[in-house]
């Protein structure tokens, strides 16, 4: 509750930062929108110890450590788009009820997709409670191992994201093909360094975290064998990018959902059974990788499709392309 109270309140500023990071990534400024997300955990790293330790103030000096981290974030962000793009227009009700049709197609499916993760994540948590506190503290030890071994698999989404949807803005359908199976093999060879940096680190990490009994096991199995897996997550990843910018953004939807269902809790409910909390992260990882084979295949499919000109009809695309219009204004420099 304490911890609640002081950063929930703070959500607005974390949404504009988030906001504003994707706005300068749409404007072809990765570089930018990536000082913001850097300097944000410069500034949490910094000030969590302080607040925490050397004043004393615990879980709070955390939360507050994070409202100020949010606040440099969306600060380094939206200065990036007032100083050097001039993209700070003046609200106008009319146009944004004309867009909001538009921003919700792409939205509400976006977010039904981030629901689902959480959601399959609960059920693998429950299921390893069965057996008790060692095995779930192994598991959340994993969890906050993970975003930092494959951070740059998690970002590979936001950053392929605007390669694909200006190539098919463009129609260069081949730069979008290429660009999936170059992310393929970079995603690959970045889980497979993560994946061997975890098995030769796996007891400095036990060691560092202080954990014994199952939740060794746990971290030892993750790091032996489970990490490599991740290669299938980043391949949702891409495809759920790739579905986002051609604009099917309900099969990021339909994806996402069936790996927190169907590609999670059957996979779990018998790995539970038949396996114990090691048969969790067994099973967990074989749904990974069946969804994540299925999601990829999905995503070259309809690449093809788009790439022969046999675009389903149900798809947003209802007007050809138009090359007499430009992607930037005229008198901007970047082309």
């Amino acid at each position: 509750m304490e911890y609640l109270q002081i950063i929930i309140p703070s959500m607005l500023i974390m949404a504009m930062a988030m906001s504003s990071s994707g706005i300068l990534r749409a404007a072809g400024d990765a570089k930018r929108s990536m000082y913001a997300t850097v300097g944000g955990g410069i500034a949490n790293a910094i000030l969590d110890p302080i607040f925490i330790f050397s004043l004393g103030m615990g879980i709070k000096g955390a939360a507050w450590a994070s409202v100020i981290a949010r606040l440099v974030v969306a600060f380094i962000a939206f200065r990036g788009i007032i100083k050097f793009h001039d993209l700070l227009g003046r609200f106008q009700l009319n146009s944004l009820i004309s867009d909001l049709g538009s921003i919700f197609k792409i939205a509400i499916p976006s977010i039904l997709a981030n629901v689902a993760t959480p959601f399959g994540n609960a059920y693998v948590v429950a299921a390893v409670a069965k057996f008790g506190d060692s095995a779930v503290a192994g598991m959340s030890i994993i969890g906050r191992l993970t975003p930092v071994a494959f951070g740059v698999v998690f970002a590979l989404s936001g950053a392929i994201g605007p390669i694909i949807g200006q190539n098919f803005g463009a129609k260069k359908m081949d730069r979008v093909l290429q660009t999936l199976k170059d992310a393929i093999i970079f995603a690959t060879a970045a889980v497979a360094g993560a994946s061997l940096l975890l098995y030769l680190l796996q007891d400095v990490i036990i060691a560092v975290f202080h954990v014994s009994g199952d939740a060794t096991v746990v971290i030892s199995l993750f790091s032996t064998w489970i990490a490599i897996t991740f290669i299938f997550n980043g391949t949702l990843f891409i495809s759920n990018a790739c579905f986002n910018n051609l604009g099917y953004a309900h099969y990021s939807t339909v994806m996402n959902f069936t790996k927190a269902t169907l590609g999670t809790i059957p996979f779990v409910y018998f790995g539970a059974n038949f396996g114990g909390f090691q048969g969790v992260l067994i099973g967990q990882a074989l749904g990974t990788i069946v969804i994540g084979m299925i999601a990829i295949v999905m995503c070259f499919k309809m690449v093809n499709k788009c790439n022969t000109g046999d675009i389903p009809k149900s798809g947003p695309r209802k007007k050809p392309f138009n090359p007499k219009i430009p992607l930037w204004p005229q008198t901007n420099t970047r082309g």
